[in-house]
């Protein structure tokens, strides 16, 4: 079973309401993208900062008193430890700071890395892309389907394995997700979506619809899920 669905096959696209709610959601969604790199870099550099500075003392202390404190004090600096990965952790997946120093192609392996370091998924990357020819604003917006795609096989799919095919063709870039989970009812869950559930999937449809594409996904239970995403560069540059 597959459902596709597209800005062209909406009656109102050439409405002004229609114009006007897609202008707000880009600019909703842009301002959200500046928030999250804010909240990153002020977790990066004030709360690291600070876990990392009480380390230090507490690694200073553990010198200079007896060995009877030293167990109970290395435990202390385990779990800042434990604390200063998470929130670089954290704050990598709000903007990793990669999509502006290196770009999209090195912010998509570093996901894919992080995600099957993180879980039992085998992930398989192919990647076809001209970076120079991709916006900043855009790429973000591709990082954040694939990171919500990859994050939905994660948490709800059971798969143990993943085809992330990410190509960039005649003007145009596909996103193709494939998975060996369980599956679902597709139409239970766009139900789900036009009530404001099933959000994982509700970000990506909207993220594509904003970006002028067209997503298509296929699923049947005990079969895995597949989704596949084409957006148009030259009405997005």
């Amino acid at each position: 079973m597959k459902i596709i669905s597209s800005e062209k096959e909406k009656s109102f696209e050439n409405s002004k309401d229609s114009s006007d709610w897609v202008n707000l959601s880009r600019y909703l969604i842009k301002a959200q993208e500046e928030e999250r790199k804010k909240i990153a870099r002020e977790l990066h550099d004030e709360i690291g900062q600070i876990l990392t500075a009480i380390k230090i003392n507490l690694e200073l202390l553990k010198r200079k008193i007896g060995k009877d404190f030293e167990g109970q004090i290395e435990e202390n600096i385990n779990l800042i430890n434990r604390a200063i990965e998470e929130v670089r952790d954290i704050s990598l997946n709000l903007r990793p700071s990669l999509i502006d120093d290196l770009g999209l192609i090195s912010a998509i392996k570093w996901l894919v890395d992080k995600i099957k370091e993180k879980s039992n998924l085998n992930i398989e990357l192919s990647l076809k892309l001209e970076q120079k020819d991709i916006p900043k604003d855009f790429s973000i917006t591709i990082f954040r389907i694939i990171q919500e795609g990859l994050t939905n096989v994660v948490r709800h799919a059971e798969a143990t394995e993943v085809l992330l095919r990410v190509i960039q063709e005649d003007d145009e870039i596909e996103i193709f997700i494939k998975d060996n989970g369980k599956g679902f009812d597709i139409k239970q869950v766009f139900k789900d979506i036009s009530k404001g559930r099933a959000l994982g999937l509700l970000g990506i449809k909207e993220r594509v619809e904003l970006l002028n594409g067209r997503i298509e996904i296929k699923s049947e239970i005990q079969k895995g899920t597949e989704i596949k995403i084409n957006i148009p560069l030259e009405r997005n540059i």
